[in-house]
């Protein structure tokens, strides 16, 4: 809870741009222009913000701009990560111990925004002034006596209507706060909110180009062993046909056939993962009888599995919310890999919450090598076990689809060994 002190001085939602709450603090951009200093400072901001490629750049020169024109002692960013409060960068005016103490403390916080002071401008969405740190009781709770701190500053860095960090401005004099100077912070938050959205579009767009990379170069190593293996079969076939028997014919022949099935699966599994990220694939949402879906598949991939394979089935009325043939998909896929790759024990079962139903397909084989879990569902990504049919592109794609219908596909550890796939869709 805010002190009455601090009430006071919040100076309005930042949502509304650049409206300050407070009649008295109200400002026209005609009021502005008197302090020709305050205007000078705003455009070398833009003008770093316009310049410098790098954001931690952006709020160097930024914080030292203004504590080197308008006298404030110490500054410190804060950038929200994953929720959190993280130091980026800060600016200490003078040689003094105060101020070095008081800046090495602030550069220190860090955790969920309404758990300090210096979140509180995140927390509040608002420009936050203590013109009298000492008529705060939260400031001195936090920092304590001895700060050197007469007046402090908080403003929020937004881009839009989102918040993603702060500016803590300190002053151990009575430095002047005219109310231009509220208004010209509040858009300094702007402006370096643009910087922070551009480096993060910046981050995005190298993150999709090394995915983009690497799902290239899986795919090459991927095709190049069937290909390679087509090569070697066909040119063996033409050149040696009349050399070789007829059970050598049959084995390569064999080869090809195999080989062609395996590039048709890479390719249609290719072609559906684009028409789902491209969103050209319609689903079909309705309500789904798991059992019904569960039964027939376990029938089907049972058929080709040897028979020491046990299946047990519990699925009990379970119905989901999903596309049917999507469900079908997937389950095909966890049981094939389970029914190929796992124990003689194989179970179905389904489980729910309250809009919610998991579907649990494991088995008690050997359980997946421990390389390959945080890629599993990567495309092409199978670990050191390249024969593990399904590895490449099928959980991928089956996960993609989970998420298509509102749900998700995770792996989850099972003891003492095995292999557990979790499948939740909206319950129906």
């Amino acid at each position: 809870m805010l002190s009455s002190a601090t009430r006071r001085n919040q100076l309005g939602s930042t949502e509304g741009g650049n409206a300050l709450g407070d009649d008295r603090l109200m400002s026209s951009s005609v009021r502005m222009t008197s302090d020709e200093r305050l205007l000078d400072l705003l455009h070398r901001i833009t003008r770093i913000c316009d310049a410098a490629r790098d954001v931690d750049d952006v709020f160097d020169q930024t914080i030292e701009s203004i504590c080197g024109r308008l006298g404030w002692s110490v500054a410190v960013v804060h950038v929200l990560e994953d929720g959190q409060l993280v130091a980026r960068s800060s600016w200490q005016q003078n040689d003094d111990d105060d101020a070095r103490r008081f800046r090495r403390a602030c550069e220190e916080v860090r955790g969920e925004p309404a758990r300090s002071l210096i979140g509180t401008p995140v927390a509040e969405r608002t420009i936050i002034y203590l013109p009298e740190v000492a008529d705060d009781g939260r400031f001195a709770a936090e920092w304590g006596d001895g700060t050197g701190v007469r007046r402090w500053i908080g403003f929020p860095i937004r881009t839009g209507s989102d918040i993603v960090g702060v500016v803590t401005l300190a002053a151990n004099g009575a430095i002047a706060v005219p109310v231009q100077l509220l208004t010209v912070l509040n858009d300094v938050g702007l402006l370096l909110g643009q910087s922070v959205e551009r480096e993060r579009l910046l981050h995005r767009s190298e993150e999709l180009d090394a995915a983009q990379a690497l799902f290239i170069s899986r795919a090459a190593h991927e095709l190049r062993g069937p290909l390679a293996t087509l090569g070697v079969a066909a040119t063996t076939l033409v050149e040696r046909r009349d050399r070789l028997t007829t059970a050598q014919q049959d084995q390569l022949l064999n080869e090809v056939e195999r080989n062609t099935a395996r590039l048709r699966d890479v390719f249609v599994h290719l072609f559906e993962l684009n028409e789902l990220e491209s969103r050209q694939r319609p689903l079909a949402i309705e309500r789904v009888a798991v059992a019904p879906l569960a039964e027939a598949t376990v029938a089907a991939r049972s058929a080709s599995t040897p028979q020491t394979t046990s299946v047990r089935l519990e699925v009990g009325d379970s119905v989901v919310q999903a596309d049917a043939l999507a469900v079908d998909q997937i389950l095909s896929t966890l049981l094939g890999n389970a029914l190929c790759h796992g124990g003689p024990h194989v179970s179905v079962t389904t489980t729910e919450r309250p809009g919610v139903v998991r579907i649990v397909v494991e088995d008690d084989g050997p359980g997946l090598p421990p390389e390959v879990l945080g890629t599993l569902f990567q495309p092409f990504s199978r670990g050191r076990d390249a024969d593990r049919a399904g590895f490449g592109l099928s959980l991928t794609l089956s996960r993609q689809l989970a998420r298509a219908c509102g749900g998700d596909l995770v792996h989850e550890p099972r003891a003492p060994k095995g292999t557990r796939f979790v499948l939740t869709l909206p319950g129906g």
